[in-house]
């Protein structure tokens, strides 16, 4: 998976997993707290998601109704409710994609990303349910087209040079890695 994101997320969508390229490409799971390695957490209450996802509405209301899905198998499960309480308090969104239920599993599809480092790209993502625990699901992404391509690329090497600063979590570039540093990210 050299050029591949890939990452692992349970059944309340909590990110258990990934490689190094699927932190650059989506946000820095393994620097937050334990508690906040949340997928569905991060898509409703992060302003960056909603800046990294060209169509953010309509993969929000898709990861709700996962949500739903799983939720629907474990009725009883309190981890499951807390966290919708948080989200439905958190977000107006998610509250109104709540109150209509369309429970829904994919398997497949294409992203659309703005992503700040490599601008625009596609990606096409597959998920798999491991067999020796069926409420663990990897998703591997994988560039739609050569642009796609050049920029996971570039995403992969920017990661390579950075430094992760442990306070914020956050990642700092040691070098500008777009072809003309004047432009804004993505205007390439």
């Amino acid at each position: 998976f050299d050029n591949q994101p890939a990452f692992v997320l349970g059944p309340r969508m909590e990110v258990l997993d990934g490689n190094d390229l699927a932190w650059a490409l989506l946000a820095d799971f393994p620097a937050r707290a334990p508690d906040d390695r949340n997928l569905l957490r991060w898509m409703f209450t992060d302003p960056a998601a909603r800046d990294l996802y060209v169509d953010w509405a309509q993969i929000a209301a898709e990861l709700v109704g996962v949500l739903q899905l799983e939720a629907s198998a474990r009725p009883r499960d309190h981890q499951i409710a807390a966290l919708v309480g948080e989200l439905a308090t958190a977000s107006t969104d998610f509250r109104t994609w709540w109150a209509r239920p369309a429970p829904q599993g994919r398997t497949s599809g294409a992203k659309r990303f703005q992503h700040p480092v490599v601008g625009a790209l596609t990606i096409e993502w597959e998920a798999f349910t491991l067999q020796e625990d069926q409420t663990q699901t990897v998703f591997v992404y994988t560039a739609a087209d050569p642009d796609s391509d050049a920029a996971l690329r570039m995403l992969a090497s920017w990661r390579a040079t950075t430094i992760r600063d442990s306070e914020a979590g956050t990642l700092t570039p040691k070098r500008d890695l777009r072809l003309n540093p004047a432009e804004p990210p993505g205007s390439q």
